[in-house]
C-alpha cells in the first residue's frame, strides 16, 4: 500500500483511517491481509510532518477500532502517546472498546508512558491531576474487564515503574493492593509465579532508584 500511493499525502492517511476502521469490523480471516497496510499507516502517520500532533494522528489514537489502536500504541513513539495519554485512557474506558480488549490496550499504554517518562515526557500538561485522571480511567477499565490473573499482572508490570516514578506512595500502594486482591482468591497467584517474581523485581529496582515526582 505504501509503495502504491507514491507521494504521501495527508488526505490519503485520513481516508485510510476510515478504510481501516471499516476493515477492522470484518471477520478475522478478512483482516489478516490488511495487517501490512495497518503497519504502514501507523508508521506513516508517525513520520508525516503535518500529522504529528495534528488531527489525523489524534483520530488514529482516539477514534480507531481497538485493533488499530493497539497497533498504534505499539508502533508510535512513546512521547506522542504521552501527549494524548489522558484522552486515550478515557477512550479505552469507553463503551466503544470491548472489555476483552482493555487489558492489552492498558498494558501497551503503560509501556509507552514508562518509556516517555524516561525522557521527561508526561501525560497532559505534566501535572499530578492529569496523571491521576489517567491512572484512574485506565485501571477502572481493567477492573471492569475482569481480566485473567496473567492479564492483570501484565498490566501491573507495565504501569508499576511509571506509578512509582511519577506519582506518590499512596498510588503505588493502591496498585499493589489491587494486584493482591486480584491474585489472592483461589490462590490465583500460583498460576503466575514467574510473572509475579518479575513484577516484584521490577518494583524493587524502580523504588530503589532516585526519581523525581510530578
Amino acid at each position: 500500500l505504501g509503495a502504491a500511493t507514491g507521494r504521501l499525502e495527508l488526505s490519503h492517511l485520513t481516508s485510510t483511517i476510515d478504510d481501516c476502521n471499516l476493515l477492522l469490523t470484518s471477520p478475522a480471516d478478512q483482516l489478516a491481509p490488511c495487517l501490512p497496510a495497518l503497519d504502514w499507516l501507523v508508521l506513516s502517520l508517525a513520520r508525516h510532518p503535518d500529522a504529528r500532533g495534528g488531527d489525523p494522528l489524534r483520530r488514529l489514537l482516539l477514534d480507531a477500532e481497538p485493533c488499530l489502536l493497539a497497533a498504534s500504541l505499539a508502533a508510535l513513539p512513546p512521547e506522542l502517546i504521552a501527549e494524548e495519554s489522558v484522552a486515550i485512557g478515557n477512550a479505552v474506558a469507553s463503551d466503544k472498546v470491548p472489555q476483552s480488549c482493555c487489558p492489552i490496550l492498558v498494558q501497551l499504554l503503560g509501556d509507552s508512558l514508562t518509556q516517555a517518562s524516561a525522557v521527561g515526557r508526561f501525560p497532559g500538561d505534566g501535572d499530578r491531576e492529569s496523571a491521576l485522571a489517567l491512572l484512574n480511567s485506565a485501571w477502572g477499565a481493567v477492573r471492569s474487564a475482569n481480566p485473567r490473573p496473567d492479564e492483570y499482572i501484565a498490566c501491573a508490570s507495565a504501569w508499576v515503574s511509571w506509578v512509582a516514578k511519577c506519582l506518590q506512595l499512596r498510588e503505588l500502594t493502591t496498585l499493589l493492593r489491587d494486584l493482591a486482591g486480584q491474585l489472592s482468591p483461589d490462590r490465583a497467584f500460583e498460576s503466575v509465579y514467574p510473572q509475579l517474581i518479575a513484577f516484584l523485581t521490577k518494583l524493587v529496582t524502580t523504588v530503589a532508584a532516585p526519581v523525581a515526582k510530578i
